[in-house]
């Protein structure tokens, strides 16, 4: 009659863990079933990062009569699973400048991970209205996470303060209200109309009309009045007696 040794079973001993940040480690175990009077020794394997990992074990019986050796046997796979990172996200609200604007923001990890790497915030608006700008976040050991977020740039108020009436002698030439409308980067803006200031004959032309039509979309039209004079000339008499 032949009584055979016994090959223990080894077997994870842990639940799988949730990532706890860099240098927190997760420590994988293996037991040994069926063996009361021996202890396992070796199968313990640190691990830090997200991800599945073989977990082995080796084991000396204190009665090698009746038990095999394990070397290096495997126990089973343990698992290290992504942690949820906190993503404080913002859109932007303003006028517009000239500058492109897009979202603002950070994702943080837990433990000592900080400001992690991995997000995109999307793209940026220069021009009104702007749109929705659609970031994502990325990285090995945290769960992807993605959102979007207003930037909303309204139009600005060009500058026509040099917009100034005239105080002419008639000449018997038109005449018409002087300026320029500026935009934010001090540049000329199209759509001024000063037509409406021009005269030729003597008078005094209180309320004459201007417009500012955008043509950009990026400003606010503007309608105002100037006041304008052309005053009446002497004329040349020549006069001859006989």
């Amino acid at each position: 009659f032949v009584i055979q040794k016994v090959t223990p079973t080894i077997s994870v001993s842990n639940s799988p863990q949730t990532y706890s940040g860099i240098g927190q480690a997760a420590t994988i175990s293996g037991s040994v079933s069926g063996v009361a009077s021996n202890v396992l020794t070796g199968g313990a394997a640190t691990q830090t990062n997200v991800g599945t990992y073989a977990v082995t074990a080796d084991f000396a019986p204190t009665d090698s009569t009746n038990y095999n050796n394990l070397t290096a046997a495997t126990a089973g796979n343990f698992q290290i699973t992504p942690a949820d990172a906190n993503c404080v996200i913002a859109g932007f609200t303003g006028n517009y400048d000239g500058l492109a604007h897009g979202a603002t923001g950070t994702c943080t990890g837990v433990g000592t991970d900080g400001v992690l790497s991995g997000l995109d915030l999307g793209i940026s608006f220069t021009n009104v209205p702007g749109g929705n700008a659609n970031w994502s976040f990325s990285n090995a050991n945290y769960d992807s996470e993605n959102g979007s977020v207003a930037i909303v740039i309204n139009k600005a108020d060009a500058d026509c303060s040099s917009i100034a009436g005239y105080n002419v002698t008639y000449d018997a030439q038109a005449h018409t209200a002087t300026g320029d409308c500026l935009g934010v980067e001090s540049e000329i803006l199209a759509g001024l109309d000063l037509s409406g200031t021009t005269h030729t004959d003597a008078g005094t032309y209180n309320g004459d009309a201007w417009t500012f039509t955008d043509v950009t979309g990026n400003y606010n039209d503007i309608n105002d009045t100037v006041s304008d004079v052309i005053a009446k000339a002497d004329a040349s008499c020549l006069v001859i007696g006989y």
